[in-house]
């Protein structure tokens, strides 16, 4: 939906216009009689057309304003669209159904947004990015879950007014299978004397959580790695692995450790360096060998990996800025210039598209050398 008129493209052929317009402005119909042609024999006159290039700095800009005219025509939207439900993935289908008739929405354009293909930042940026393709009196329904719809400082003013409804996280069927415990993925990598030790502090740190077991022990990174330890004095981790926190216990010397900085948790003295492969965190007392210390270690571990919830956006409705008649000129040419930046409630507002300010440069370009020609 970034561009409803991609075939303006195949005006490309009117690119042969402008070459024809310079031909027919440099043929000679008018013929001039010489003063030795009256020793001639009579003859029928001939015309022998030869093809010459003159100006052609004049006609390539002529070809490349042309062609730049084609480009912004062709990535312009023009609102189209009338009333739509804008339908984010994964929403309960017979929620969202009763919500849009609550709304007055039931028979309006029904749009999916947001796919895991199209990989969306933010709903409503998306939204906000795309607003151009519907018409002013258009109005938009967002049906989202409550984890896409996270509580921003600033909500997007938008030109047209939008309903959200929010699906909170225990609305659906209500024989859902509960949630399994959440597994952490960790790579350990030591010898066979020091693992049991390793294997004992890990599972006094599940006693210390919820209780279950939920730890996974790798031997190599992945993408849901959370913690790589490297306790091996005898080789050095790959270069190729990436971890967010690295425990290194024993190891020659590392490039990460050239520049360390000494840092005091809960009564573990520590050296830590931040690289392209992850934190790490260097100590030679571990694994903990006393309670204190390893109640510490979980505490710190904790205490800097822990995320925050993000609110949810609450059902509202976000009415459209008011536009007073004695800026419609302005407006207009807002709109006209905005191009692909964005619509003129977004946050591109009043940023002309780079192919718009090309094209009036192109076009003073022509005048001015057109005019200079004739002088």
């Amino acid at each position: 939906m970034s561009s409803v008129w991609p075939w303006w493209w195949l005006a490309l052929p009117l690119l042969l216009l402008p070459i024809w317009w310079h031909r027919q402005k440099r043929e000679r119909q008018q013929t001039e009689p010489l003063a030795s042609a009256r020793f001639l024999p009579a003859t029928a006159p001939q015309q022998q057309r030869v093809w010459r290039w003159t100006e052609t700095l004049l006609l390539l800009l002529r070809c490349v304003l042309l062609s730049v005219l084609i480009a912004w025509l062709a990535d312009t939207v023009l609102a189209w669209r009338e009333d739509t439900v804008l339908l984010a993935p994964a929403v309960d289908a017979v929620w969202a159904e009763q919500q849009m008739n609550e709304a007055g929405m039931g028979s309006a354009e029904r749009v999916p947004i947001c796919s895991p293909a199209e990989n969306c930042a933010s709903i409503l940026d998306w939204v906000a990015q795309h607003e151009r393709a519907w018409r002013p009196s258009a109005r938009l329904l967002l049906i989202a879950k409550a984890e896409q719809l996270p509580l921003t400082a600033h909500l997007p003013q938008l030109a047209h007014p939008l309903i959200l409804r929010v699906q909170e996280a225990s609305t659906g069927s209500a024989s859902s299978a509960p949630t399994p415990p959440r597994q952490r993925h960790i790579t350990l990598v030591t010898n066979a004397t020091r693992r049991p030790q390793w294997l004992a502090l890990f599972a006094a740190f599940e006693l210390a959580g919820t209780g279950s077991p939920r730890t996974v022990f790798d031997s190599e990174p992945n993408a849901q790695t959370e913690l790589l330890i490297w306790d091996d004095a005898t080789s050095a981790p790959p270069t190729n692995w990436r971890a967010p926190l690295w425990w290194i216990a024993a190891a020659p010397v590392l490039p990460e450790a050239a520049q360390t900085t000494a840092l005091r948790i809960e009564g573990i003295d520590l050296r830590y360096a931040d690289s392209a492969r992850g934190r790490f965190w260097f100590s030679s007392d571990w694994p903990p060998r006393d309670a204190q210390t390893l109640r510490g270690l979980h505490a710190s571990w904790q205490l800097l990996t822990q995320t925050t919830a993000a609110y949810p956006v609450t059902n509202q409705t976000l009415p459209a800025p008011i536009v007073h008649s004695a800026s419609a000129a302005a407006n207009f040419f807002t709109s006209l210039t905005a191009g692909s930046a964005g619509s003129a409630g977004s946050s591109h507002e009043g940023k002309p598209s780079s192919l718009a300010w090309l094209l009036i440069i192109l076009f003073v370009m022509e005048r001015g050398l057109t005019h200079a020609r004739r002088i």
